[in-house]
């Protein structure tokens, strides 16, 4: 768990999340759901 915060994290269909994605308060598998068109401006999409 300690190497938590370096290792390289995949979302449901494999793509690569960046170290923002984890930090969002909403699940990472809902955006994947989604897809992430972007980051930055998450309310695009709901």
């Amino acid at each position: 768990m300690k190497d938590e915060k370096n290792k390289i994290k995949y979302d449901a269909d494999g793509n690569v999340l960046s170290p923002a994605s984890n930090s969002k308060e909403r699940p990472a598998s809902l955006d994947s759901k989604r897809g992430i068109l972007d980051e930055k401006n998450p309310d695009d999409f709901e």
